[in-house]
């Protein structure tokens, strides 16, 4: 059963200073991104990358700037250099849907707007039916994290990818962040916080779609002895607490 997960003005107090103890996790939230020049993007197996510190973040380029009466439509996004990036310049580059588009013949903001998938991209990736153009955002950042080739460079210190807090921002998304364990629903901006995504073989560094699984925390902390061990000091440990002390006002 699917419930929802209300929270107190004094519980939302807390989480909050809770936050600023702690400080934001990088597999909690990836901030957007918008408005991105060229010269800041890597290229990864030509997929555009955004290097934040030690963290890489999938990026898509676009046109914030469109004839949306000359064309009829509104722009496509691209994550590759397909035939049409190829060709057209004046890009930019954001890492989450939807962005701000503004009509040049109209000489007014269209406001945000999702856009669809480049259908020469999805031809060009080639990633064994990648997919179709309307598909969503966090399912593409999937798809590119299912086809990585990863190396030891890609790899931090801590086991997980550089990639790792996309990947698990995009799985939370695709699952609406609701645990797949217990069904609590966690999809308030609040309690976002306490899902988190589990490695299903322990492997931090196969990001496979398959071998993730979306957890609220306390069942994450309880997956096995490592996990229990885990979240039984420090930083994960307060965390834990939080969730459980905010479970009794359900």
């Amino acid at each position: 059963m699917i419930y929802d997960f209300k929270k107190g003005d004094t519980a939302n107090f807390l989480l909050d200073t809770l936050k600023a103890e702690l400080g934001e996790a990088s597999t909690f939230e990836v901030i957007p991104i918008t408005n991105v020049s060229v010269h800041e993007i890597e290229f990864k197996g030509n997929t555009y990358v955004y290097r934040q510190g030690e963290n890489e973040i999938y990026m898509f380029a676009y046109k914030s700037r469109f004839e949306t009466i000359k064309h009829g439509t509104l722009p496509k996004y691209h994550i590759m250099q397909c035939e049409t990036r190829r060709t057209y310049s004046g890009y930019r580059f954001a890492n989450q849907m939807p962005v701000d588009i503004y009509c040049a013949n109209q000489r007014k903001d269209m406001g945000p707007k999702h856009l669809e998938l480049c259908r020469h991209c999805v031809k060009e990736v080639n990633f064994f039916s990648f997919g179709t153009s309307d598909m969503p955002w966090y399912d593409v950042v999937l798809k590119l994290a299912n086809k990585r080739d990863y190396t030891q460079e890609d790899i931090k210190a801590n086991g997980y990818t550089r990639d790792w807090g996309h990947v698990s921002k995009a799985y939370r998304e695709k699952k609406n962040y609701i645990c797949e364990q217990c069904a609590i629903n966690l999809s308030d901006r609040y309690n976002q916080y306490f899902c988190e995504v589990h490695h299903k073989d322990r492997d931090k560094a196969n990001n496979k779609t398959k071998n993730l699984e979306c957890l609220c925390i306390k069942c994450h902390s309880e997956k096995d002895e490592i996990h229990r061990a885990n979240y039984s000091k420090g930083a994960n440990n307060m965390k834990l607490n939080q969730f459980k002390l905010l479970l009794e006002e359900i």
